[in-house]
C-alpha cells in the first residue's frame, strides 16, 4: 500500500476538491460509477465496445433491486491513514488505495471531454474507478488496477487500525501486544511504513536498517497545495525535487544525508567498528558494549518534548531523568510492558553521557555536517548512512540470530530522486510521484495549460507535439547525465 504521507496526501486533496465544490454549489447525487476494464476483461468474448476501447459503467452490488443508483448522495469524505471514507446516504464506501491508486478530482466538463475521449494507452494510466456527479468526478488514477473498494450499510463496519499521528496511545498498544504476542516475528502491523519510510524511520532513530527483520498535516499540505491547480494535482519537475530534500527525505534517493556534527562523528566511529569486527569470529551485535547508534535526539524533539513521549524507553527511566526529560502525562501499554519485563533499565546501545550537553540542539545544527548515503539491495533497496554488517555477526536473541544481508549498489546514479525527475518519465516517491498527475506546460511568457493527461485533446496541437519530442528524447536517453547532447536521428524511408 502507499505510505503514511501518501495516503494523507490524498486525503488532503480529495477535501480540497469537495470543500471548493461545495462553496461554488453543486448537487451530490451519484450519477455513474465508471472504470477502465482491465485487459482480460477488454478482451472477454462479448465485451461491450465502451469497455474495449475505454471507461465503462459498474453498479454496487450493495444495492437492493428496487434501490436505484441515484439513491445514493455524497454527504461528507472522512481521510484516514488507509483508505478514503466516503458517506453515501444509505451506504458508506471505503477505498483503499493499496499499491499505485491516487484521488483526483476533475470537472465534469473535463472528465467527459478529455479523460474519457483519451485511451488509457495514450493517457499512461488506468481509472480504477470514477463517482460521476452532475459537476463533478472523483477518480481514482491507477498504475495496475490494485484498489480495494468496500461497500457497506453502516460506518460501524469499516474497521481502520489506529494512527500513531492521530491516536498515539491506541497505536503503542498495538505496538506493545505484537511485541508481547509475537515476539516481534509478525509483518502486517505496520500500515502506512513501506520501505523508503522505513529506510528513513531508520536513520532518524539511529539505527542500522540491517538490524531489522526484512524489512504532520499542516506541513504536508503546504507541500502539496502549490501543485494543486484548482482541484487537480499537476506538480512541475521543480516542484517535486522539494519532496527530495529535509525535512521530508534524509537518505532515500539522495548523494548525501545531512545530521549534526555529533551524529556524524557517531556515523564514522559506528561504520569504523563494523569494519574492525569483520576480522574477528562469530560476534553477536547485542553484547556489543562499543557499537553505539548513530543516533540524533533532535530529529525527533517533537516527539521527545510531547505529553505522550517514550524518552524513557529510548534512553532509559534514570538516564531521562537525569537529562531532564518530562514525564508522559499518562503511562503508556509499551512502557507499562517493559516495566513489567524489568527492562527499563537495560543497556542501550547509546553513546554513554554523550547527550549530557544538551539532548535537544537548535534546528540550524541538523545541517552542520553531512555523510555520503550508501544503497543496498536486497529483497528491497535500502537507503542509509551505515554500512552493512559483516557476515560474521549475528544477534542472539533471534530465533534464527540472522541479521538482514544486502549488496551494495555501487552504480547508483539512475536510482537519484533527481535523475528519476529529470531524465525518465518514471516516478519516485512521495505524494507528488501519483500516476494520474497532470502536468504544466508552458507556451512563453506566463501563458500556462494544465494537461489532464498525455493527449489532452484541448492542448494545443503545437505544444502537445513538442511534449512527445521531449518524451522520445528523455526515452531515448539524448539529454541523460555523462551523455553529449545530440539531435534524435530522423529515420529516412527506404527508396
Amino acid at each position: 500500500m502507499p505510505e503514511l504521507r501518501e495516503t494523507t496526501a490524498s486525503g488532503l486533496i480529495a477535501l480540497h476538491g469537495f470543500r471548493l465544490a461545495n462553496e461554488q454549489g453543486t448537487d451530490w447525487t451519484l450519477l455513474g460509477i465508471e472504470c477502465d476494464a482491465s485487459k482480460q476483461e477488454a478482451k472477454k468474448a462479448g465485451a461491450p465496445e465502451r469497455a474495449r476501447q475505454g471507461l465503462s459503467g459498474v453498479y454496487p452490488q450493495i444495492l437492493e433491486e428496487d434501490e436505484e443508483l441515484g439513491s445514493l448522495t455524497l454527504r461528507g469524505l472522512e481521510s484516514t491513514h488507509r483508505a478514503l471514507i466516503l458517506d453515501l446516504g444509505p451506504a458508506w464506501l471505503m477505498v483503499q488505495y493499496l499499491t499505485h491508486t491516487s484521488v483526483q478530482w476533475y470537472r465534469r466538463s473535463a472528465w467527459d471531454n478529455t479523460i474519457r475521449n483519451v485511451s488509457k494507452e495514450v493517457r499512461g494510466f488506468h481509472v480504477g474507478m470514477a463517482l460521476v456527479f452532475r459537476d463533478w468526478v472523483l477518480a481514482f488514477p491507477t498504475i495496475d488496477l490494485l484498489f480495494q473498494p468496500t461497500w457497506v450499510r453502516k460506518r460501524s463496519d469499516l474497521s481502520i487500525p489506529p494512527c500513531v499521528r492521530d491516536s498515539f496511545q491506541e497505536f503503542v498498544a498495538t505496538v506493545a501486544a505484537w511485541v508481547k504476542e509475537t515476539g516481534m516475528l509478525a509483518s502486517n502491523v505496520w500500515y502506512g511504513v513501506g520501505v523508503y519510510t522505513v529506510c528513513e524511520l531508520m536513520f532518524i532513530a539511529g539505527i542500522s536498517p540491517f538490524i531489522t527483520l526484512r524489512s504532520e498535516n499542516n506541513k504536508l499540505w503546504e507541500l502539496i497545495r502549490p501543485c494543486i491547480r484548482e482541484t487537480v494535482l499537476a506538480p512541475t519537475k521543480e516542484q517535486r525535487l522539494r519532496y527530495a530534500q529535509a525535512p521530508w527525505l534524509h537518505v532515500w534517493a539522495r548523494e548525501r544525508a545531512y545530521m549534526t556534527t555529533r551524529m556524524a562523528e557517531l556515523v564514522k566511529d559506528f561504520n569504523a567498528t563494523v569494519a574492525a569486527y569483520a576480522d574477528e569470529g562469530i560476534i553477536f551485535r547485542d553484547q556489543l558494549t562499543d557499537m553505539h547508534d548513530p543516533f540524533e535526539p533532535t530529529f525527533i524533539a517533537a516527539a521527545l518534548q510531547s505529553q505522550n513521549n517514550l524518552g524513557a524507553l529510548i534512553f532509559g527511566s534514570d538516564e531521562w531523568t537525569c537529562m531532564g526529560g518530562p514525564s508522559p502525562v499518562r503511562s503508556d501499554a509499551l512502557t507499562e510492558l517493559y516495566s513489567a519485563a524489568g527492562l527499563l533499565e537495560s543497556p542501550t546501545h547509546l553513546r554513554p553521557d554523550y547527550y549530557n550537553d544538551g539532548v535537544i540542539l537548535n534546528s540550524d545544527e541538523l545541517c552542520r555536517a553531512w555523510c555520503k548515503t550508501l544503497s543496498f539491495t536486497g529483497d528491497k533497496n535500502v537507503w542509509t548512512v551505515v554500512t552493512e554488517f559483516p557476515s560474521n555477526m549475528r544477534i542472539s536473541s533471534l530465533p534464527k540470530r540472522d541479521l538482514c544481508r544486502a549488496t551494495q549498489v555501487w552504480d547508483r546514479a539512475t536510482l537519484l530522486f533527481k535523475y528519476i525527475v529529470l531524465h525518465t518519465l518514471g516516478v519516485s516517491i512521495g505524494p507528488l510521484e501519483y500516476c494520474g498527475n497532470g502536468y504544466i506546460i508552458r507556451d512563453g511568457g506566463n501563458v500556462v495549460h494544465v494537461a489532464l493527461c498525455r493527449g489532452d485533446p484541448n492542448i494545443p496541437l503545437r505544444l502537445e507535439e513538442r511534449r512527445v519530442l521531449s518524451d522520445n528524447r528523455i526515452t531515448a536517453k539524448l539529454d541523460a547525465p555523462g551523455q553529449l547532447k545530440r539531435a534524435r536521428r530522423r529515420r529516412i524511408p527506404p527508396l
